[in-house]
């Protein structure tokens, strides 16, 4: 069955879709007209993979059947657009010197280019890899492809490293890295 117009009456279609090497999901409502249909989807990880559109169909005295597409999907890796670095004590801010004292916390907030700026990523994860007396506490969503990573002061020292804004299901290595 290529289109509706062969399509017997009271034909039923079925949609679904397989991703292969990239996480995907459905975002916002469906638009299914017969065999025609728009499916709003976001790429939650980054890299190359296959998205396979399917549509079933029953029809009156018919066998079932089915039809499947397959698209190359390439999601290319976000970008840094900015980093900016405060500490935090007490509920206040000050721009970071270079120094920091016991307790206090790096506030490391970074925006990242080349990602959904509609819809924000609620399990917003971090990562931190940094030798020295700084130790990763949480991640932030302040708005869409806007992070903050936190990391607290446990001891003296002198502390250098890297940290990472983890959105939707990236992976270290996926998105680029801030330098404490």
């Amino acid at each position: 069955m290529e289109n509706e117009a062969d399509a017997p009456a009271k034909t039923k279609f079925h949609w679904r879709h397989e991703a292969e090497g990239v996480a995907v999901a459905p975002r916002g409502k469906a638009t299914v007209d017969g065999p025609t249909t728009y499916f709003p989807m976001f790429a939650k990880s980054v890299g190359e993979g296959i998205l396979v559109q399917k549509v079933a169909y029953t029809a009156p005295h018919q066998p079932k059947g089915e039809t499947q597409t397959a698209a190359d999907l390439e999601v290319v890796k976000p970008t840094l657009r900015r980093a900016s670095y405060e500490t935090e004590s007490e509920g206040k801010r000050r721009p970071f010197f270079d120094h920091m004292i016991v307790g206090e916390h790096l506030v490391v907030t970074m925006e990242l280019g080349q990602i959904d700026r509609m819809y924000g990523d609620d399990a917003i994860r971090g990562a931190a890899q940094v030798s020295g007396p700084l130790a990763y506490e949480k991640a932030k969503l302040l708005s869409p492809g806007i992070y903050e990573i936190w990391l607290k002061a446990t001891k003296t020292g002198p502390a250098f490293g890297v940290v990472q804004a983890l959105p939707y299901e990236t992976q270290i290595g996926d998105v680029p890295s801030a330098r404490v």
